[in-house]
């Protein structure tokens, strides 16, 4: 797998050495780029994408092979056997979870053996109200199948990975705090002089549960009963990526009105670029200057910190290639080049979210900020199963449905900005 990313690493390198010599010859002769030199330098940033998708894909399945064979108990996620589990590690208690649930997949909890009915049904869960029985509840999936899920969902949305994250055993409202002390200094005591006081001013909103829901997915008996195909991996990864789908976007986007507030929805520090900059970030040094106005309207204790970053729609990242900064250097810069594991733009780590608006009139097109100081987003539990036996029994399928509970908020408008297209 190294070899992999490395291959792609050094095509990657290849592709922006060609695109920074063609802009680079043109600047020297003080001319705009020929005909002939657009084209070659648009076929050069074909590659440099190709590569650097191939990179990305390389390093998810290296990241994935490594969570299948270091899998380990989370302390966020409750263990489903306690007292009554005699014999065994905790590590083999999870291990014959994860068996008995992979047969409870294939075969349903009416067929298994009464030990293993016994390990799939401790996982079952009512709902936190209190007042739903029967299927309203569903399966919570084991711990070996929540890291995976955890893994596939993060990879469809760049700000899952970013935000700052919690998890309850419940979904009943959760008042949440909230303060911004950044203004408040301390003082010199003098000596016999009593200390003065200089409260906190505190807000407080309110983290729901929303129901996310996978929809439903039909699987035909013939391939459940079929040893060969991996059924768990199938019906779990189908669960993650629709509901992390439908989750990344309601963390840029969302409303905040039945359904949990977005980062672009919720913030209020807004940097707008120049007339005309609708779907460019503008012309000369306009970019570069809006860039900068944009850093610097996060506060500077969170500037500072070492996981903030940039996160960007695609097509932001192709625009901004374009761009250099007021000594001739390019505002981007490769991983390699950057002296990490991560793109950088004016030295800030670059995180691609596809649920960032591409750039037009108006769209916000780029966040910057600490994402985990400045957003919380909160999940109930983890996920839950449903294994629908009779509903299609004379299609000869199973049908599965997941579902899981959650809710996000800006949590702090000072670690976050946004970068807004022009109108016009």
């Amino acid at each position: 797998m190294s070899s992999l990313i490395e291959r792609a690493q050094e095509r990657r390198a290849a592709a922006w050495n060609r695109m920074t010599e063609i802009t680079d010859r043109a600047e020297r002769d003080g001319r705009d780029l020929t005909a002939e030199e657009r084209t070659s330098w648009d076929a050069a940033e074909v590659d440099l994408k190709e590569a650097t998708a191939d990179k990305d894909r390389a390093e998810r399945q290296a990241h994935l092979e490594s969570e299948a064979r270091n899998v380990q108990p989370s302390p966020s996620a409750p263990m489903p056997m306690e007292q009554e589990q005699r014999g065994g590690t905790p590590a083999d208690q999870e291990k014959r979870l994860n068996a008995a649930f992979s047969q409870f997949i294939r075969r349903g909890i009416d067929k298994l053996p009464e030990e293993e009915r016994g390990l799939v049904a401790a996982r079952w869960e009512e709902r936190a109200e209190g007042v739903a029985t029967g299927s309203a509840g569903g399966y919570l999936v084991p711990q070996g199948f929540w890291d995976n899920l955890v893994i596939a969902m993060k990879s469809f949305g760049g700000l899952l990975n970013e935000v700052g994250t919690i998890t309850t055993s419940t979904g009943n409202p959760l008042p949440w705090p909230g303060a911004d002390d950044t203004a408040n200094v301390g003082a010199i005591l003098g000596e016999n002089t009593q200390v003065s006081q200089q409260d906190i001013a505190f807000t407080t909103q309110t983290l729901n549960a929303y129901t996310y829901t996978s929809k439903l997915i039909l699987v035909s008996l013939q391939l459940m009963q079929d040893s060969v195909f991996d059924v768990d991996s199938f019906v779990t990864g189908r669960l993650a990526e629709r509901i992390a789908r439908i989750q990344a976007q309601h963390i840029v986007s969302g409303t905040g009105s039945g359904q949990p507030q977005g980062i672009v929805t919720g913030t209020t520090n807004t940097t707008t670029l120049a007339t005309g900059a609708t779907t460019t970030l503008g012309s000369g040094t306009t970019g570069y200057d809006s860039l900068i106005t944009l850093i610097h309207s996060v506060d500077p204790a969170y500037r500072q910190l070492a996981d903030t970053k940039f996160v960007v729609h695609d097509s932001f990242t192709a625009a901004v290639r374009k761009i250099k900064d007021t000594q001739g250097r390019p505002l981007w810069q490769p991983d390699y080049l950057a002296g990490g594991d991560r793109d950088t733009i004016l030295g800030y780590p670059v995180t691609i979210d596809q649920s960032l608006a591409t750039l037009a009139a108006s769209s916000t097109s780029a966040l910057f900020g600490n994402f985990k100081r400045g957003y919380i987003w909160r999940n109930v539990l983890g996920l839950q199963m449903l294994r629908l036996t009779e509903r299609y029994a004379d299609y000869l399928q199973v049908g599965f449905l997941g579902f899981m509970r959650g809710d996000g908020r800006v949590n702090d408008q000072k670690a976050i900005a946004a970068l807004v297209q022009s109108a016009t």
